[in-house]
């Protein structure tokens, strides 16, 4: 009978389900740290080309990040980082 050595940790695809859909990039464990908000009435559509996914909640729009660079860019432009680094 063959022996599977189950303590290797072995390459893994992080998948994470927003709203319907499904979205993988190779670093996202937990989207937090890539979530920024920022307020409905501050310019924001720049914001939505590297996003993977937006919620308007209340005054304000949630996105989620492709990636870091994208988060520092909505900073720069005003948003708050929801989740912490």
């Amino acid at each position: 009978m063959p022996l599977f050595d189950i303590s290797e940790k072995r390459p893994s695809i992080n998948i994470f389900k927003l709203g319907g859909a499904y979205y993988f990039k190779h670093f996202f464990e937990d989207p937090a740290p890539y979530t920024v908000e920022i307020s409905r009435y501050q310019k924001y559509g720049e914001l939505l080309k590297n996003s993977v996914e937006s919620y308007p909640l209340r005054d304000k729009i949630l996105l989620v990040m492709k990636d870091m660079a994208g988060v520092e860019q909505a900073v720069a432009m005003g948003a708050v980082v929801r989740g912490g680094k």
